[in-house]
């Protein structure tokens, strides 16, 4: 499993230029079931500055090639952290997916 957040590195008019093609190519993921959950982070007064995808993936240069392709970061206009972890402890409504 992992955890992929952004960092807008522009202001977000400029990120918003982007966002149709990165949901698109987001969506592409949801669909192959790699992509989990996905939203926006804010800052302290509710406005965006980042966003947290959930992935499920076999191995981390998976999430990279795929990141790499994103138009986020094709427009330098976010980074990227990858975080992998196991799912030790989890709802019981997650089991087919973490186990």
């Amino acid at each position: 499993m992992f955890i992929i957040q952004s960092h807008y590195t522009k202001p977000l008019t400029e990120v918003d230029l982007h966002r149709q093609d990165h949901l698109n190519h987001i969506n592409k993921y949801f669909a192959k079931d790699v992509f989990l959950i996905a939203g926006r982070t804010a800052d302290g007064q509710g406005v965006a500055n980042g966003s947290i995808i959930m992935a499920n993936a076999p191995a981390k240069a998976a999430i990279i090639e795929i990141m790499e392709k994103d138009p986020y970061i094709l427009a330098n206009v976010a980074r990227y952290e990858i975080t992998e972890f196991n799912a030790g402890i989890y709802n019981g409504s997650l089991e087919g997916l973490v186990s």
